[in-house]
């Protein structure tokens, strides 16, 4: 049972020999999307500050008795679900323009060693890392004596297909695939689910100790 998982896992791993152009590709497509993302955390900041403002005269006409404890509540728990968001996008955002290439070479490096790292990791550590790349969970499927992955997480999904090895691999060669297309939208823009999952990535696997 186990050697099927890591079996699975082996397909969704990324060859060493294809790091360091899957490296230069994930930063090619960061550096063609960091001025939507600085302009998008500019807006965030912008409405952070909107809302520490209403924070702070609601707290004010509270103060003064102009509204009671229940309304005060009512919109302070709002305002608050409505910072907790937006600070939680921003820390995404600031990870992606604070480290980007910590963040490519971290994610890179545990995705080329995949079936190692779950191989050796305990209990608590595998079901994380089975939910990491499969969201929606893993399925054995007796009649095919397999597993079925109904899900897979975005950017592993992606990265195997961008490396694919050649006919020739015996021979040591390796061809590599990129697909600028699915990285980059119509409009230039990144694929801002590939770097939420590089970040995800990055924070959960830092927080195993992996």
């Amino acid at each position: 049972m186990h050697n099927k998982f890591r079996e699975i896992l082996k397909y969704y791993s990324i060859p060493d020999i294809a790091i360091a152009p899957l490296k230069l590709q994930l930063a090619y497509t960061y550096e063609n999307s960091t001025g939507s993302h600085a302009e998008i955390k500019k807006t965030i900041t912008g409405k952070l500050t909107e809302l520490n403002t209403k924070l702070e005269k609601l707290e004010e006409r509270h103060a003064f008795g102009e509204i009671n404890m229940e309304v005060y509540n009512k919109f302070t728990a709002k305002l608050l679900l409505e910072k907790d968001s937006l600070t939680a996008e921003l820390e995404k955002l600031t990870i992606k323009l604070s480290n980007p290439k910590e963040l490519i070479d971290f994610v890179c490096r545990f995705a080329s060693k995949l079936a190692t790292v779950w191989t050796s990791a305990n209990y608590h550590q595998k079901q994380t890392i089975q939910n990491l790349i499969f969201p929606h969970g893993i399925l054995y499927d007796a009649k095919i004596d397999n597993y079925r992955t109904p899900k897979v997480k975005y950017i592993f999904e992606r990265m195997a297909c961008m490396t694919r090895v050649s006919e020739e691999k015996k021979n040591g060669s390796f061809d590599f695939y990129v697909e600028n297309s699915r990285f980059v939208g119509s409009s230039g823009e990144l694929s801002n689910q590939m770097f939420e999952d590089l970040v995800e990535i990055y924070k959960v696997v830092k927080k195993l100790g992996l």
